[in-house]
Order: C-alpha cells, then structure tokens, then sequence
C-alpha cells in the first residue's frame, strides 16, 4: 500500500526575499513603450506609464536589474546620465536598434523608489572600462565633493541613490557578447576588479558586487577569481531550455542565441549538475557570498509562441520555473514587461499572461521564515 507523508517540521533554509527579482533590459518594448512611454495619456509627467505600474507593485519586486542583459555591453552610462535635452541617441549594436537615451539612471532609480524596489546595476565590461564603471558608482553613491558626485548634485539629488548591487558585465564568456574574453582573460580581470572592489567600497561600504561565472560541460570558474571578502557573492547568469525547437536564422541566433537541441554554450540551466539538491547543506549548495547561495542574474522558462522562422525576442509566451531556498538567494526574473514578460502593454492599455499569477501569489504567499522541503512518497 502506497502513502504520501508530508513532515511540516522538516525544513531547508531561509527563504530570501531577493529571490523575487527582476530584470529590464533596453531590449524590443520591454522599456520604452512597455515601463516608459513618453507622451501616452496613461504616463505620468515622468514618462513611467502608470497602469503597468500598478501591475507591477503586486509582485513586490525587492531588487530590480538594469541596463542589460546583452545591451549592457555597448552602453556607456553617460549617455543616460546628462539633462535628458542633452543626450545623444546611439546605434546599439546588441538588439540591432537605435537607443533615445530618454531613459537613464536618474529614470531607472525612480522607477525602482517607485515599485519599492532596490537598484541593481550591472555595468558594462564588453566596450567599457573600470574608470567609467567607477565613475557611475561614485555618481550614484558619492558623498565628497568629486565632480561625478557633483555631477548628480546639479541633476537634482544632492544625497545619493545608495545603489548597494552591482554587476560586473553580462555573460562576457559568450561569443554573442560585445567584448567577449576568453575564460583566461577573466579571471586576469577578475583578480583586478578584486582591487577596484575595494576601491568602491570605500566609497560606498555597502555595495555589494557580482561577477558572472563561467559555466560549460559541467565546470566551473569564477569570472571573478576566487572569494574573497571584498566580494559578496559570484552570480550565475541561468536559461532553461525550451519546450520547442525554434528556428533562428544567423543574424536572430547572433543576438537572441536562440536555443536548439543542442546545448548552448553557456549550458542548459536543466542539467543534472545545476539542479539544486535537497540533499546538499545551505553551506555548500551555493557559491560564496551571502548565505553560501548562488544569485541567478537572470532566470525563465520560455518557448516561443510564433510559427515565424525567426521569432521576435520580446514576444514568446513564458511558463513558470522554481529554485528552492538553500540554493539560490538572489534571483531576477527576465524580464519584467513585453520581452518573455508576465506583463504585457499595448498603446490602449495591458494585459496579464499566465505567468503573472504564480509570480504574484509566491511574492505574497511564500514565508519569509523557512522553506518546507517537497512530500515523500514512501512504499509500504
């Protein structure tokens, strides 16, 4: 006779609030006509179109990432960071479109104060360099009188945005990436953006950074080298695989790395070995940082909902992936509107897919205490 015993005493961790994150990215609709839309009588004088965000607060969104994604790789904040008048509209190289600018970090850390969320900037290690990533922490959390910090004065916000997360480029392993580095390469950077850590800290003590990780064939290094106490945790950038075979052509496999049936090069994020096991201790299912927990950059499960040869990146319908609590402590989920969204806009209004309401009911439902481990089945 079979049973099914379910033990409510028997738990696994602490559940991490982070791991409600999410993610926008300057990428199809998911900004400008999705969260920002200038000149739409359902924006604010801000831009920010306010019946999505009404349907974003209910997901209780505790950490929002930003710019990118692929996009990060070629933008350089200045760009973004001038009087809105005075900012140039570029050629972005990643998603083959032209960038306006009009949305910048001044936009992006009001968004976040506006949904409750924490900023999570993710700098640009493709095209970039470690002056100008400094130059933007110290923008956003200096105090002294520097002329970055200044800079932010004469924008308006004389005490500074406490940006706390900040990631260290976007899956710079990958050949699709601009400025892509061999796995040798960086962990050469890794080891000195160590030092630069240091540097920021003294800056801001409570910035925290995350440096993506190489993952292949079931190995792993740190792009970041090895821990060190200057850094918090070392993140993991994760994509499932999909329930479909789309088909790409070249230029949609180049920037969208749509999957097949083989395995990408970053790893399917379903192998055995990434799974998360009830059976590992929180010490050591994770990598180092806050709680010994891996942070997941970006995480969905997704398959396209078009017959087109070459689906559009920012309209395939989404269905639910989890992580348990002992592994994973920061999670972001890619992405919030229009691009393999759980929210989707049109210039009359929104919709919600199906992805939404188990998003919202976990923000709402899940404790913030323990997590329960799964029910037994047990033979008798």
């Amino acid at each position: 006779m079979a049973r099914i015993g379910i033990d409510l005493a028997r738990r696994i961790g602490t559940v991490d609030r982070r791991i409600f994150g999410n993610f926008i990215e300057h990428l199809g609709r998911c900004i400008y006509g999705g969260i920002y839309e200038e000149g739409s009588p359902l924006s604010d004088a801000r831009g920010f179109r306010t019946d999505v965000l009404e349907a974003v607060r209910p997901l209780r969104v505790p950490l929002l990432r930003w710019p990118g994604g692929n996009f990060v790789s070629g933008y350089h904040w200045l760009d973004g960071g001038r009087a809105q008048d005075q900012r140039p509209r570029r050629t972005e190289l990643a998603w083959y479109a032209e960038e306006s600018n009009r949305f910048g970090t001044l936009e992006f850390i009001e968004y976040c104060r506006e949904i409750e969320a924490e900023p999570f900037i993710c700098v640009n290690m493709g095209s970039g360099t470690m002056d100008e990533a400094q130059a933007w922490v110290e923008y956003c959390n200096g105090t002294g009188k520097t002329s970055w910090a200044n800079l932010r004065r004469q924008h308006g916000h004389a005490e500074p945005y406490r940006v706390s997360y900040w990631g260290l480029g976007n899956e710079m392993y990958g050949s699709w990436q601009i400025g892509n580095l061999r796995r040798a390469r960086l962990r050469e950077e890794g080891a000195r953006l160590r030092h630069r850590d240091e540097a920021h800290r003294s800056v801001h003590p409570a910035h925290r950074l995350r440096a993506e990780r190489v993952e292949r064939r079931g190995t792993r290094s740190s792009s970041a080298g090895s821990p060190t106490s200057s850094t918090s945790t070392v993140s993991t950038s994760t994509r499932a695989a999909p329930t479909t075979t789309p088909r790409c052509s070249s230029r949609t496999r180049r920037s969208v790395r749509c999957a097949s049936a083989r395995r990408s090069s970053s790893g399917s994020a379903l192998r055995p070995a990434d799974r998360p096991s009830h059976r590992t201790s929180p010490s050591t299912s994770g990598t180092c940082g806050i709680g010994r927990g891996a942070t997941r950059t970006e995480w969905a499960v997704w398959r396209s909902a078009t017959t087109s040869p070459t689906p559009s990146p920012s309209r395939p319908t989404s269905t639910a992936s989890s992580a348990t609590a002992d592994a994973v402590k920061i999670a972001n989920f890619a992405q919030l509107v229009n691009a393999i969204a759980p929210i989707f806009t049109s210039p009359q209004g929104f919709f919600l897919q199906t992805i939404y309401h188990p998003l919202r009911l976990y923000a709402e439902h899940t404790p913030g205490d323990r997590a329960r481990r799964p029910c037994e089945r047990r033979d008798l």
